[in-house]
């Protein structure tokens, strides 16, 4: 299953975003405030007037450090509300992790905020539990628990492949405390979003009876993994 685009057709506007244009074809494609997926170390990915920003809350990998994400979404210039922006890019709508606390989106989103996932995972992005037996999203941490070893061909959507930037922030040293905690604040897709004021419906996450990829391979006779 190909990671998917959550938020590329938006009917709801990002928190802060103004509405935006209808998606339409005529001599030229009018995109609305949220065009599509892109990845922010690469240039010229987005089209005129937009700006590639990422959508991953770890610190290391948005804001100042917007280049050096693999994941984000191409964003209108001028769309944002600087107020409700990243602080340090304010451009660019807040990223947050839908696995956060209520508490925690609260404070990174605001009161009545919701954190929405932009990205769907795949298969290649779970890991077997040796806890529990149960498949789940792999995390960097698992690199330090052997279940994964983080290269480009590891996993489908997994931030900082390889773990360079991380080792960079490490200053090179693959044993220090940084390059840990670095590598343990960065996942797969399903910890990447958007802060928004509500979710769109088109958003398969957000229906009750969704079921990820790796919850499928728990459970592949649940009446939603059948129809995939």
């Amino acid at each position: 299953m190909a990671s998917k685009s959550l938020l590329a057709s938006l009917a709801i506007p990002l928190f802060g975003l103004a509405l935006g244009s209808a998606v339409g074809v005529s001599c030229t494609v009018a995109y609305g405030d949220l065009a599509f997926r892109c990845n922010p170390r690469q240039t010229d990915n987005c089209p005129d007037g937009y700006f590639c920003c990422s959508d991953d809350a770890a610190p290391q990998f948005h804001g100042v450090n917007n280049a050096n994400s693999i994941s984000g979404m191409c964003v209108k210039e001028g769309a944002v509300n600087p107020v409700a922006g990243d602080p340090e890019l304010p451009k660019c709508p807040i990223p947050c992790d839908p696995t956060w606390s209520s508490n925690q989106i609260a404070a990174a989103c605001g009161q009545g905020a919701m954190c929405c996932q932009t990205a769907e995972i795949t298969e290649r992005d779970c890991v077997q539990d040796p806890n529990t037996g149960q498949w789940r999203p792999v995390t960097g941490a698992d690199v330090f628990a052997g279940l994964s070893n983080w290269s480009p061909a590891a996993h489908d959507t997994h931030q900082d492949p390889g773990g360079t930037v991380c080792l960079a922030f490490a200053g090179g040293d693959q044993s220090s405390q940084a390059f840990r905690d670095c590598l343990e604040a960065v996942g797969v897709a399903n910890r990447r979003g958007f802060c928004m004021a509500a979710c769109p419906p088109e958003n398969p996450v957000v229906n009750p009876n969704y079921r990820s990829p790796c919850d499928c391979l728990n459970n592949p006779s649940d009446p939603f993994c059948l129809q995939q």
